[in-house]
């Protein structure tokens, strides 16, 4: 009760969206971060940060997705300004405004974004909490750069429902268990990733949608493309039975948060992890199968429903993979393994009978790899940055070189998410910790001397601030309420 009374206390300070009662962690504060999403603005040196809080602990009713402008984290360093005297600096106020901020299901994994008119976005969220919900979250970008969140709401829900509270209205996953073969079910959704549509005639786009400039945009005049998640629990059938376990790569459109039974696409035996979105499939990578003993590391899914098993578990055998990406020509796949890990690289081609992929390197990744992002390098190869959350490592590969080339150390504990911001020649990459509840800032001054990436910043509050109080060491002055 005291711990209900402070929190309530707490937001009536801080301020809450104006539909119900704010239930999630505290709005200034990052708790169990995972998903993460930078957005490039004009004229803005900084950008936009979309982070989604895990509430992994349950301490509050439900977590959180918030967004805010860098530009006004004070003592952000520009890019590529690092000073090895000072280090790494440490900004626990981020700014986050009351109305920049909306409730999801707890245990939110991957986070996904598309372009919507007047320079807004649209967030993907899964979560693996109750209900196994998918949200989609509309921000709107002042021209003061400050972002306004609203839930999106699916067919059929209240107009008067909650526009603040996503985990109220959004789909569930696992909404087909009450059907007599309890089938399709997406248990544990995860991964999710978008992509727009490309097209030559607004065929391609499909019926109320036009094809400009040779991409596809909806009736309101948004980017419109394809959105598919993972599930990592394998759906069983009869429910609850333990048998005839499958898994789904689950599909929806970006003009509709609908999911009806034909958007699940049966994948056969094991669960999946994370998704990429090449021009013709979607490829899943797949979590450690108990049944057939092994994973299957990779499953492909074109738009049409046709299925393809990659089959490269039987020429280069880990546990299981994990984070994955497509190279920026799409001619190759970097794959995160695991037990042992791995980063693995395949080659992608196209043949008379189908999709070819043939594993061309493995090389040995720090414990505990789990998200990998694609910095694509004019007139080379690109370079795959990859966090590793046992050791709070980030590490980058050079495919000219074909091995890694950069660690960076103490990027937090238990880095999980990664989001990127090409700055040419180099890049800024942002990873969430986990553990710590902040998000690190790395730069890469220069994509060619990979070598020279820093730790720049870290944003947020540690949240063993929060958890264990202010009298845990380096908690003093943060100004977090436990």
């Amino acid at each position: 009760m005291r711990i209900l009374v402070a929190l309530a206390s707490l937001l009536a300070f801080a301020g809450c969206p104006s539909q119900g009662a704010y239930t999630g962690p505290p709005i200034g504060q990052l708790y169990y971060p995972t998903g993460i999403v930078h957005v490039d603005r004009p004229g803005n040196e900084h950008g936009l940060l979309f982070v989604a809080n895990a509430n992994f602990d349950k301490r509050f009713a439900t977590g959180s997705v918030v967004g805010f402008d860098l530009a006004r984290v004070q003592g952000l360093p520009p890019f590529g300004a690092y000073d090895p005297a000072v280090g790494p600096v440490q900004l626990p106020t981020l700014g986050i405004q009351s109305d920049a901020v909306v409730q999801v299901a707890s245990f939110a994994g991957e986070m996904a974004a598309i372009e919507t008119r007047d320079g807004g976005v649209r967030l993907y969220v899964p979560s693996r909490s109750e209900g196994n919900k998918l949200h989609a979250i509309d921000v709107a970008i002042g021209a003061d750069d400050q972002p306004k969140l609203t839930c999106v709401l699916p067919p059929g829900a209240d107009p008067e429902a909650s526009l603040t509270d996503c985990a109220s209205t959004a789909p569930s996953l696992t909404e087909f268990e009450f059907d007599e073969d309890a089938l399709p079910r997406a248990p544990a959704p995860f991964g999710v990733a978008v992509r727009r549509r490309a097209c030559t005639t607004e065929v391609d786009c499909g019926a109320g949608r036009a094809c400009v400039a040779g991409l596809c945009v909806d009736a309101k005049g948004d980017a419109f493309g394809d959105v598919w998640v993972t599930h990592l629990t394998q759906a069983d059938s009869p429910l609850a039975s333990g048998k005839n376990l499958r898994g789904y790569g689950v599909h929806l459109q970006t003009d509709a948060l609908d999911v009806p039974s034909a958007g699940y696409f049966e994948l056969g035996p094991g669960a999946t992890s994370s998704v990429a979105i090449g021009k013709k499939y979607a490829f899943f990578s797949g979590r450690y199968n108990s049944v057939t003993g092994y994973a299957n590391l990779v499953r492909l899914v074109e738009r049409t429903g046709v299925v393809w098993s990659a089959g490269l578990e039987f020429s280069y055998r880990v546990a299981e993979s994990r984070g994955l990406a497509l190279s920026s020509d799409e001619k190759r796949l970097y794959l995160v393994g695991r037990a042992p890990d791995t980063l693995i690289v395949v080659n992608v081609t196209e043949t008379a009978a189908g999709p070819s992929l043939k594993v061309v390197r493995a090389v040995p990744l720090p414990d505990g790899a789990n998200e990998l992002r694609v910095l694509p390098r004019p007139g080379r190869s690109d370079l795959v940055a990859v966090t590793c959350v046992t050791g709070g490592v980030l590490v980058l590969y050079d495919d000219d070189v074909g091995d890694l080339v950069a660690q960076v150390q103490g990027v937090g504990l238990q880095s999980f998410g990664l989001a990127v911001s090409m700055r040419p020649p180099g890049a800024r990459l942002y990873a969430t910790n986990f553990s710590d509840g902040r998000v690190a800032v790395i730069d890469i001054p220069d994509l060619n001397r990979p070598q020279e990436a820093r730790i720049a910043a870290h944003l947020g509050a540690q949240q063993l601030c929060l958890t264990r109080g202010q009298n845990t060491p380096g908690c003093q002055g943060t100004g977090v309420t436990p």
